[in-house]
């Protein structure tokens, strides 16, 4: 998680440099972008169903249990079950970078 935050630091202060570029019309223009932006997305949270974030912290647990238990497997080369619970953290939660990485790493050894 903390790889996001600073992925999205990083395009904020590139943002930020670029804004302090602009003239004031194109820094209004831009302005009124994002509250165009920000009242959609409202809208869209409105008419959509939420996820409830209990259960997407539930899954995020399940696939870390399962990341760590990956990466026991890896210390003790037992390969093959290594990648099987890289697989199952990638079931829970796809976007789990890090499993992407050691199962990866895994493939290659074998």
């Amino acid at each position: 998680m903390v790889s996001y935050t600073l992925v999205i630091m990083a395009y904020i202060e590139k943002i930020l440099e670029k804004l302090q570029n602009l003239s004031d019309t194109s820094l209004q223009e831009v302005l009124d972008f994002i509250d165009n932006l920000e009242s959609r997305n409202r809208i869209a949270k409105l008419s959509s169903p939420t996820v409830h974030d209990e259960s997407l912290l539930i899954n995020l647990k399940k696939a870390t249990a399962h990341y760590q238990n990956g990466i026991a497997k890896l210390q003790l080369k037992e390969y093959q079950q290594a990648i099987a619970e890289f697989n199952y953290a990638l079931q829970i939660y796809p976007n789990y970078s890090e499993a992407y990485y050691y199962r990866g790493k895994v493939r290659h050894k074998l």
